[in-house]
């Protein structure tokens, strides 16, 4: 399956009650070694290479020429050779100059013969460690120097890379509390999967916010340094593993949308998530207000409502009874706590508001506690922009209340 791009779009709704929020997956054939459409993994220098190989060499009287080699390697260039003859039979020192590396052969053949043997000598650059040998064909003089042709075929291979990062799951967060970050590093410790992002909030045009989760199941190699880059439908993630820790960033621009550059950091083994009742929590403010809010088995607060009487000012006194569900998802900590919120969220119609919530989860008696609801809050009504007093205050919620 290709990469597909998931948007759900929560509509601001109707006067008296606003929703807002988005979320856009990127997702990847698991099952796929290449990179997928709007994915672009950096590539490793270090790729373990083996199979069956088939060089062909062209000298000429000064022996030098070119080569061609095919099959688990493909490259030419630059071929040169040195011959000696030993107890009846000739040798060619061949040095083979490719675009990724240096191979040195070795090719025995008796004299008169067409039939010859070969090994590896050594290898460099992407060649480095290089193995291997087989058959060769093609007429090596025994007595004066000569052009040569010859193509030889055989198997090499390199010895599989090292690790450059621990094997695991890595968790993280990052600047913002409530960006939570998370992938595994294969067995190889050379190899990045089940890459997730969350919360980015984006601000977009026309004046909107969207929430953004980045999901990739399919697999992106490591550099030697452990360093690597994932970039495709907007986004960029970067960064290094190195040991049983990394650190990178994250950024996001695309359909109007953009979130500017965010830290992040990780560790493996990842601590287990905090553990919470999942359902959903219901009650009231001080002040008499209903509030809801999920909390999820990934430990996230999500869907956080507050219905409130608000009570405006200008351009003259009077009172709404107004709700408010807050689109994005805020991280609960490993001591049960959270705490997140959003300035200038844009209303439909006009207007916008900031929002805030923060509290604390007592398993055992399943109910949260804590204090959040609406301020800065402007909004429009039969074309009339009001400004409004805080609705702000302590809560507790319980459990299928």
């Amino acid at each position: 399956m290709g990469t597909s791009l998931l948007r759900r779009s929560r509509q601001l709704a109707a006067v008296g009650t606003v929703a807002l929020g988005a979320v856009v997956v990127v997702s990847t054939s698991s099952g796929s070694d290449a990179p997928l459409r709007g994915v672009a993994p950096m590539r490793s220098s270090a790729a373990e290479i083996a199979g069956k190989v088939t060089v062909k060499v062209s000298l000429k009287l000064s022996q030098q020429g070119a080569f061609t080699v095919r099959g688990a390697i493909a490259d030419s260039g630059l071929a040169r050779g040195r011959q000696t003859v030993v107890g009846g039979r000739a040798r060619m020192a061949l040095t083979l100059d490719g675009k990724a590396g240096r191979i040195k052969l070795l090719v025995s053949q008796p004299c008169g013969k067409t039939k010859s043997t070969w090994n590896v000598v050594s290898g460099s650059g992407s060649y480095k460690g290089l193995s291997g040998g087989g058959k060769g064909s093609g007429r090596l003089t025994c007595s004066t120097r000569a052009p040569h042709r010859g193509v030889y075929a055989g198997t090499v291979r390199t010895p599989p890379p090292t690790a450059v990062a621990q094997p695991g799951s890595y968790r993280g967060v990052g600047f913002s509390p409530n960006l939570r970050v998370s992938f595994d590093v294969l067995a190889d410790g050379r190899t990045l999967t089940n890459v997730a992002v969350r919360q980015l909030v984006a601000r977009c045009q026309p004046p909107n916010v969207e929430f953004l989760e980045l999901q990739l199941s399919g697999r992106y190699p490591l550099s030697d340094r452990g360093r690597f880059s994932i970039v495709g439908s907007g986004y960029t993630f970067a960064g290094k593993v190195s040991g049983a820790s990394a650190r990178g960033s994250i950024k996001y621009e695309a359909r109007g949308c953009k979130v500017d550059s965010m830290n992040w950091k990780a560790t493996s083994p990842a601590e287990p998530l905090p553990i919470v009742a999942a359902g959903r929590y219901c009650g009231f403010t001080l002040t008499g207000s209903g509030v809801c809010l999920d909390a999820t088995r990934d430990a996230w607060v999500t869907r956080a409502r507050f219905e409130v009487n608000l009570r405006c000012v200008e351009p003259e006194v009077v009172t709404f009874k107004f709700e408010y569900i807050y689109g994005g998802a805020i991280a609960i900590r490993p001591d049960l706590t959270f705490s997140g919120g959003l300035s200038n969220i844009p209303l439909a119609g006009g207007g916008s508001l900031k929002f805030t919530m923060s509290g604390k989860f007592d398993d055992a008696e399943r109910r949260v506690t804590g204090k959040g609801g609406l301020s800065a809050v402007t909004i429009v009504r039969d074309g009339t922009l009001y400004t409004c007093r805080n609705a702000v205050s302590t809560f507790t919620a319980k459990l299928g209340a």
